[in-house]
């Protein structure tokens, strides 16, 4: 069985990673855009930008919330 630790990092470096990946295809999909004369290309493009940046915001919402709920471990096997 794995540790909630070991599971906490792996999840942290899966997150990082997920980040990263995410962010080269919004800047990608960015550049894209910007350069996309049709109006069609134009939509899907946007629209791909719009759900690849929400998910990339997502990730790091949900690193955060691990990142406190860790800290908040942490101070409850301290205190105990």
């Amino acid at each position: 069985m794995v540790d909630n630790v070991d599971m906490r990092e792996r999840h942290g470096r899966v997150l990082a990673e997920l980040a990263e990946v995410g962010m080269a295809m919004v800047r990608r999909l960015s550049e894209a855009l910007l350069q996309a004369r049709d109006p069609q290309t134009q939509a899907q493009l946007g629209l791909a930008y719009h759900r690849v940046s929400r998910a990339v915001r997502q990730t790091l919402a949900l690193e955060c919330r691990l990142a406190q709920e860790a800290r908040r471990l942490e101070r409850d096997l301290a205190a105990t």
